[in-house]
């Protein structure tokens, strides 16, 4: 009959009859090589896994028809008997898997064009309709078929991840991420047994560990992933279809499937689904499908971690703007002012929250107590340090008045706490308001700086001993001198002489010498002020360590008064922002 075409046409011998179910839909004339198989890329396509990808072949050649079967897994049946090899003959009952097809002769006359363009073939499995369009190349003259049925399953493909998509999408609370990703799991296959989700454990040196879990079959309380599946996702991450180990994806299908989650090149975790046992449900499209959604939900477990990073960031931030505000607490809010001595005090901390201190108090009628010190570290530990040191400080202070007692009190207290690693240095003195009396001790404290109002320095190196913390017998000293009017007495950490530049120098202490030469004034603000600009200009935007400050002054104008005033001012600090929420 005529189709529109210059095709030459010729009598097919045979044709290939669906006998039972879906099958009785095929009519197919065999005037072509045809494959038969599960596979999406055979002309005739049977949804069963008892077929293979390519099960068998037609071929029409000179002495006849044939039919190979293609080393299927079992085995091709024509007429009940296994065959490899086949002549057809008129009737022959043909049987691949649950299908069944007979050979029958084309009628008297009846003549087909074989690559018919206008003319699709209709091919029906248990599962799709196939529709298969034939065509030949203008230039070889080859037969090329077009498969539309895979256009359609990407479509549908393409479908189903959107729609996982919009699903996990509507959160970025990480428990309910994967609980969204579970129940949709369980939606798309609903043969699945059960399906688990693992996520690499920061406490379980990056194991692949079960995060949510809907089904039977897992009993421990902190499951991984077998071992084997776990080497492989980890070392070569890919898609794997089959039993409990790798080496079981060579099957064409399999009761379990596992698809990574990578995101930028890290694995963040494993989808896992299983069915019944010896029941190999799943097939390679299957497992693409699952490998798309692990795409997927490893964009969206990124967002939620990224997110959960934030607010944790955003937490701790919050956490040590109050404690450096409850740490400022235990300084002094404002340095005592007595007619006739100055005192000025400047604090830096490294970070937020720093390990520097200092104090100054009442111990007599007369006598004012002042300590700085340096805690060992810095950050929170230091801050943490810092708090507890200084309240003892303070206490010794008041109890034992004398420097020595009192370093003695504290180096006793750090000793017997059984903190090998907790040490600190400090210079402790007190000052008689009166009459200028200074009694200082030095414990492992970088040595403070005695300024004569005629511009002349000198370091203060007695009474020098070893750190608090360290030694049992530390032996401390005091050294004792008078504050001349005039004079004044600067003490400060070690943030200043160890301040770096750029190439990792330190500011050192023969700079710091050179700034104090450099005063013309003995103001304990100006002389602050040209020690911390000469820091600042050396180290420029280089992190330092926590820095510390305090300068004694002895007026020459005013009279001692034995009444101590503060300062005015307010020392309220802004209100905190609110802390950060999910």
């Amino acid at each position: 009959m005529d189709r529109g075409h210059s095709a030459s046409t010729r009598t097919a011998p045979y044709w290939l009859i669906g006998v039972e179910g879906k099958a009785r839909k095929v009519r197919l004339p065999i005037n072509t090589p045809l494959l038969v198989g599960r596979g999406a890329s055979n002309h005739i396509v049977l949804d069963d896994p008892r077929i293979s990808r390519q099960q068998a072949r037609f071929a029409p050649e000179r002495d006849g028809t044939f039919l190979y079967d293609l080393s299927s897994a079992n085995g091709t049946i024509v007429n009940g008997i296994g065959i490899t090899r086949h002549r057809l003959q008129p009737n022959d009952l043909i049987r691949f898997g649950r299908y069944t097809f007979r050979i029958e002769e084309s009628p008297a006359g009846e003549s087909v064009a074989p690559y018919a363009v206008e003319a699709p073939t209709l091919v029906a499995t248990e599962s799709v309709a196939r529709m298969l369009v034939a065509r030949e190349s203008a230039a070889s003259g080859e037969r090329q078929l077009v498969d539309l049925t895979q256009l359609e399953d990407a479509y549908q493909k393409l479908g189903t991840i959107y729609s996982f998509m919009q699903t996990i999408g509507t959160t970025i609370d990480r428990g309910e991420l994967l609980r969204l990703i579970g129940s949709k799991l369980r939606e798309v296959f609903p043969r699945a047994r059960a399906v688990a989700i693992y996520t690499r454990s920061a406490t379980h040196g990056g194991a692949l560990q079960v995060a949510h879990f809907s089904g039977a079959g897992i009993t421990s309380d902190e499951p991984t992933l077998p071992d084997d599946v776990s080497r492989a996702m980890l070392t070569m991450p890919r898609a794997i279809l089959g039993g409990e180990s790798p080496e079981s994806s060579r099957v064409a299908g399999g009761t379990n499937m596992f698809a990574p989650m990578i995101d930028r090149g890290e694995i963040l975790g494993v989808l896992h689904v299983s069915a019944e046992e010896n029941r190999p449900t799943f097939l390679p499209a299957d497992l693409e499908l699952l490998n798309g959604m692990a795409a997927a939900a490893a964009m969206m477990l990124q967002n939620a971690r990224m997110h959960d990073e934030t607010l944790q960031r955003d937490r701790l931030k919050y956490d040590l703007e109050l404690a450096a505000r409850i740490q400022k607490s235990f300084l002094p809010r404002e340095v005592i002012s007595v007619e006739g001595v100055e005192l000025f005090a400047e604090y830096r901390a490294a970070y937020t929250i720093g390990g520097d201190f200092y104090d100054v108090f009442w111990v007599g009628e007369e006598r004012l107590a002042v300590f700085i010190g340096d805690i060992s570290g810095k950050g929170i530990a230091a801050a943490l340090l810092m708090a507890r040191i200084s309240s003892e400080l303070r206490v010794a202070a008041l109890a034992h008045v004398e420097p020595t007692a009192v370093l003695s009190a504290m180096n006793e207290a750090i000793l017997s706490s059984g903190q090998p690693e907790l040490f600190f240095t400090a210079i402790y003195f007190t000052f008689d308001v009166k009459t200028g009396q200074v009694v200082l001790a030095n414990a492992g404290h970088p040595s403070p700086y005695y300024c004569h109002s005629n511009g002349s320095i000198a370091p203060i190196t007695d009474g020098a001993s070893s750190a608090i913390g360290i030694l049992d017998d530390p032996g401390f000293e005091s050294t004792a001198f008078t504050l001349a009017h005039g004079d004044s007495l600067v003490l400060y950490t070690d943030g200043i002489v160890e301040a770096a530049d750029a190439h990792g120098g330190l500011f050192g202490t023969e700079r710091l010498e050179a700034s104090l030469n450099t005063i013309q004034s003995t103001s304990p603000p100006e002389i602050a002020d040209r020690i911390l600009r000469s820091v600042e200009r050396y180290s420029k935007d280089v992190a330092s360590d926590d820095l510390t400050l305090f300068i004694c002054h002895r007026s020459m104008d005013n009279r001692p008064s034995l009444q101590p005033r503060r300062r005015s001012g307010s020392m309220v600090p802004p209100p905190l922002p609110d802390p950060p929420t999910q």
